[in-house]
């Protein structure tokens, strides 16, 4: 490999590393509401931004017991009583995408952003 291939490489890893820091850092925009739903009822709903880092949050809905932290910004699940788990295997949110879901215990926990941001909710028009 050429010196001027291991500059290019190092300098594409420095900008595509900066974008992802960059996203990451302004994606929240401090507008993030934690939404928690059962049973397709909105139980809960926090600020985000308020919520100091380290935060667990315990919900007893369904006939069960789960608990999730919220920790720079983003929230995952920590703790089911559910069998097989599989809401502990999600991705943390951290953004306005995805969602956690826990079936037996029908809860629904997702990040809703700044409805400044979407004034009108439409994401794209297609023709």
């Amino acid at each position: 490999m050429k010196q001027k291939d291991k500059v290019l490489y190092l300098f594409l890893f420095v900008i595509i590393a900066a974008a992802s820091l960059a996203s990451g850092l302004l994606g929240n925009g401090g507008g993030s509401t934690l939404e928690i739903s059962s049973d397709g009822h909105v139980i809960k709903s926090l600020a985000l931004s308020e919520m100091p880092s380290g935060t667990v949050i315990v919900l007893r809905e369904g006939g069960g017991m789960n608990e999730l932290l919220v920790s720079g910004g983003s929230v995952r699940m920590i703790s089911a009583d559910c069998p097989g788990g599989d809401c502990l295997k999600m991705q943390p949110l951290s953004s306005g995408r995805g969602v956690i879901v826990c079936l037996p215990h029908k809860l629904v926990i997702k990040l809703k952003g700044d409805q400044a941001q979407k004034p009108d909710g439409v994401d794209a028009v297609t023709y």
